[in-house]
């Protein structure tokens, strides 16, 4: 049977029905009763086609696996009802979210292929989150630096208690495999577009929020309201703390003056919040990484940080050669620092066999060229890895 055959029959029977119910009112032809009638008709005809007029946001998320995942997480009944209308909140903010900025896209929870694997929220057909459009048909961002996360976090490390602070956290990927391995993790990240991701999958991982918490916050020297300047993707914004700043981030970013977005967030320094030693500090600032340093001295100088990820922007620039010895001599006293160079495309590997060198990546000692100050031996990398012990490979 045709297709047009058969929505014929259909719409003739749906009329025959109406006629049936409409019939069974035995009302009067007054005008109110007419109109009442007609109402009636036009919205059961109009159903079919509801899907062309409302916006869809489907998000597609498995409402039983959220359920469970919170009620296995909960051994406190009497929060377990406060959590999971917390739960909705962030799941509503997601969806006021998807209609404000990507009107063409919907969320999604995808299943990474890490080891271990976990869920985390992305944003699908949204091309501001430029971290989701890997994640999505990849399961995983930067393999090279997600390998790093699993040789200093896995083989039991976590299992310690110790502390993972993610500064510039993004939709969170890297903040979610700290938490998946098992360790506690501080995210901060001022930007609020990527943050409602990263607090909704900051509630799938950790319902009861003992281990996982995020801040809305940039980390800089000193508490104060600062401005941050989106960029097209979510991914390329940063704090500007003065005019002449925020001049040179315009002219960065290619952006007209007029078109430069802005939020207004609140800088504070890291000791307002950690007070504890910490295994992995990772910083991605976008060009901010001095400033987080900054005003991370004094968790530097009363507690153990042992490993650093830093994206360093501009990193033959003599200011900021200075910037790398500063960190490595005088304020976290390391002895080893590696460059490294990620794989960005969309070729999916296998990351239990993954092989930098076949895969366009590498990792390179650079300790002498920055500690004894050789601004003659370019650096070929942003990404650099500050340890106090020295990796078994070199």
């Amino acid at each position: 049977m045709e297709p047009n055959t058969s929505y014929r029959i259909a719409i003739k029977n749906q009329r025959q029905d109406i006629s049936r119910v409409v019939s069974s009112f035995q009302c009067y032809k007054g005008t109110m009763c007419q109109y009442l009638i007609i109402i009636v008709i036009v919205t059961i005809l109009l159903i079919p086609f509801r899907s062309t007029f409302l916006p869809n946001h489907d998000t597609s998320i498995d409402q039983n696996r959220l359920h469970k995942l919170i009620v296995d997480n909960q051994d406190d009944k009497s929060t377990s009802l406060h959590d999971r209308r917390k739960l909705v909140d962030v799941l509503h903010d997601l969806f006021d979210t998807a209609a404000e900025y990507n009107r063409n896209g919907s969320l999604n929870v995808v299943d990474t292929q890490t080891e271990p694997n976990f869920p985390i929220f992305v944003c699908d057909g949204c091309e501001r989150c430029d971290v989701c459009t890997f994640i999505r048909p990849l399961g995983y961002f930067a393999p090279v630096l997600t390998m790093i996360f699993k040789y200093i976090l896995g083989g039991g490390q976590c299992n310690r208690g110790p502390l993972v602070v993610d500064v510039g956290a993004n939709m969170g990927y890297f903040s979610a495999y700290a938490a998946a391995l098992g360790c506690k993790v501080a995210s901060f990240e001022p930007n609020k577009h990527p943050r409602q991701y990263l607090e909704a999958t900051a509630a799938l991982l950790d319902p009861s929020h003992t281990l996982w918490k995020v801040y809305p916050m940039a980390i800089g020297e000193e508490g104060k309201e600062v401005e941050f300047i989106e960029d097209v993707g979510w991914g390329g914004g940063r704090v500007s703390t003065d005019k002449a700043n925020l001049t040179g981030l315009e002219h960065l970013l290619g952006m007209q003056k007029e078109k430069v977005k802005k939020q207004i967030v609140e800088l504070i320094q890291l000791d307002a919040v950690v007070k504890e030693d910490i295994l992995l500090l990772k910083i991605d600032t976008e060009g901010y990484e001095e400033f987080v340093i900054q005003g991370s001295k004094s968790v530097f100088k009363h507690h153990n940080v042992h490993n650093v990820l830093i994206e360093v922007k501009t990193q033959n620039d003599p200011t900021k050669r200075d910037f790398m010895y500063h960190l490595m001599k005088e304020v976290g006293h390391f002895t080893h620092v590696y460059m490294f160079h990620d794989v960005y495309n969309y070729t999916r590997l296998d990351l239990r066999t993954f092989d930098c060198i076949q895969n366009g990546a590498y990792m390179e000692e650079v300790t002498d060229i920055i500690a004894k100050k050789k601004y003659d031996e370019k650096l070929t990398s942003q990404d650099y890895w500050f340890r106090k012990k020295a990796l078994p490979l070199f």
